[in-house]
């Protein structure tokens, strides 16, 4: 039976996605802008819409300050990787902004995601670890994507879901050539100038280009060739100073030429959620 999921937010400001079934919801980080837009109703959630919240890393744009509040408003518990734990004690309760949920807030649990996979009602998420540190005075212990499907393995429907990293380690194309969608970073164009301060985006420990992300996609669908099931791909974290969409979107169906497949490709961006996604065959 498919599921289904829907990018709320994603930039430099904020990444959200939601992931449902008929019984169970998680949502993927809660960036800045999210959780804002969470507890000012903006996006209407409340407590019993949503499971659990999975966190890739400590960065302000995926772990808000605010997300303790939006995890008692929902009254869900956080999972983040061991090896985030830390980092993520020191910038998100550190930095926490005290609301009206002030006390709630205290006794949201904070769970370590270990490195096998964890079953919420129904869905399965399997933490995979991503090549991606930040720089300057942001920079994180650990960032990890995740592959979402049933809680039986053997059905196959599932999602991949990888944000933020500077290139595709082999083990993550191994567990993105099952999937059916993937949510990937393409973000920047590396024609662009360098900014100032921002070098370390660039290196393998940074962020994916739009042609690495091209070359990624391409290698993932020849995996697997006709047998392939990746049908939709969303293109996520796009840079607004060095990309823009129409080169995001030209880079990957330029790498799409020839494939086994085509999936159809749909951009995100950090003001407006996309329309739900059926992650089926």
């Amino acid at each position: 039976m498919p599921f289904e999921f829907k990018v709320l937010r994603s930039g430099s400001e904020g990444n959200a996605t939601l992931v449902r079934s008929t019984s169970t919801a998680i949502l993927i980080d809660c960036g800045k802008l999210v959780a804002d837009a969470i507890l000012d109703r903006e996006i209407r959630l409340a407590k019993g819409d949503v499971d659990a919240i999975f966190v890739t890393h400590s960065h302000q744009d995926h772990a808000a300050a605010r997300l303790l509040d939006v995890a008692a408003l929902l009254n869900v518990p956080i999972f983040v990787h061991p090896t985030t734990l830390e980092d993520f004690e020191n910038t998100v309760h550190g930095r926490t902004i005290l609301s009206g949920l002030e006390k709630a807030s205290s006794t949201i649990k904070v769970k370590s995601l270990g490195e096998k996979a964890r079953v919420i009602g129904d869905l399965r998420v399997t933490p995979l670890e991503l090549p991606h540190r930040g720089g300057g005075t942001s920079v994180c212990s650990y960032c990890c994507g995740f592959v979402v499907g049933w809680k039986k393995y053997s059905t196959p429907y599932r999602l991949g879901y990888a944000t933020d990293l500077g290139h595709v380690p082999k083990h993550v194309f191994s567990h993105f050539a099952e999937c059916n969608c993937i949510v990937i970073e393409s973000n920047y164009d590396p024609n662009t100038d360098v900014k100032a301060g921002k070098g370390w985006v660039r290196t393998p420990y940074g962020h994916l280009s739009v042609v690495k992300t091209g070359k990624a996609l391409r290698h993932i669908i020849d995996m697997k060739g006709e047998d392939s099931r990746l049908h939709h791909v969303v293109l996520a974290h796009l840079s607004e100073t060095d990309n823009d969409p129409a080169t995001a979107r030209e880079a990957a169906r330029a790498h799409m030429k020839g494939a086994a497949v085509k999936p159809r490709i749909t951009l995100a961006n950090q003001w407006k959620a996309l329309s739900w996604i059926r992650v089926d065959a």
